[in-house]
């Protein structure tokens, strides 16, 4: 069947399914056929949604399932790889119907928000992060209220800002107050600790009070397996030779079974059998 183009479809073009259309005529019992949207259209939005979220959400690796689903209307702390992250996040926003509306921001874009009433009536702003960020929102309640889950990832504002944790403060008690829920991820790089901007012990204690999630990167790759002369298989272990390291080489590793026995002779072991098994004759008297 020829492919026709639909140029105002919002289907794949290379959809075996709708052609491009976006949607199939699907026959009813009365009155005439019904109009299916397509599955190709449904994966075109929901790529659309995490790139939304975060740029280059839709590309990361694909989870099987993730421990965060159990938490889109709870508070959370998240801690892990900022990669490994990316992977559970898409996970969650995929598993969630297309309605739901999930917002990442930083402890920077709090900041900008915060300051940014002051960019609209022409003052000065000293903050150089806050002037970047000031005419994305116009007051922290249009950065923390409409998202149905807000995610914050601290650690990435650096520029010193004595009303940093304030800010960040003022937005976690607003989504509060509305009964909505707030993520905070960190990281091992970036870790929530008093060296950062946004840090303040009262916040402290409130993120301490809220469930805690540690995310591990579990793509490391497998331990090699290694053939024996003997056949099959042994799974290398350095545990068990100690640490392995050494400076002028490769970790060494024992391996069992892999030392060279000595070959034997098979014509000196049919002359040995032989002589067992032959009885003892005694010979005639002494020599004259």
């Amino acid at each position: 069947m020829p492919k026709v183009p639909y140029p105002n479809g919002n289907g794949h073009p290379d959809c075996p399914l709708c052609k491009g259309r976006g949607g199939t005529d699907e026959p009813q019992p009365v009155g005439p056929p019904a109009f299916v949207p397509c599955r190709c259209t449904f994966i075109t939005e929901r790529n659309a949604k995490l790139e939304n979220v975060w740029k280059g959400l839709s590309r990361v690796k694909r989870l099987e399932t993730s421990p965060l689903t159990k938490y889109p209307a709870t508070n959370l702390w998240v801690h892990g790889p900022i990669e490994v992250f990316k992977r559970h996040l898409r996970y969650v926003i995929s598993e969630n119907p297309m309605k739901w509306f999930v917002r990442l921001e930083t402890d920077a874009s709090v900041v900008g928000a915060w300051l940014s009433n002051l960019a609209v009536k022409g003052q000065e702003i000293y903050d150089l992060d806050a002037m970047e960020e000031s005419t994305r929102y116009f007051a922290i309640q249009d950065l923390a209220l409409p998202p149905d889950l807000l995610i914050f990832r601290v650690g990435v504002k650096h520029t010193p800002n004595k009303d940093a944790h304030s800010a960040f403060h003022e937005a976690l008690a607003e989504r509060d107050h509305e009964g909505k829920p707030t993520w905070i991820v960190d990281s091992p790089s970036e870790p929530w600790d008093p060296d950062l901007v946004s840090y303040s012990e009262s916040l402290n204690e409130l993120f301490c009070s809220w469930p805690k999630i540690t995310l591990k990167d579990d793509s490391a790759p497998p331990k090699p397996n290694i053939r024996l002369p003997q056949g099959g298989y042994h799974m290398l272990s350095l545990a068990d030779e100690g640490s392995g390291e050494d400076e002028t080489g490769p970790p060494k590793v024992r391996v069992p079974g892999s030392r060279k026995k000595a070959k034997k002779d098979p014509l000196a072991e049919l002359q040995a059998r032989e002589r067992e098994s032959k009885p003892y004759k005694k010979k005639g008297g002494p020599k004259r």
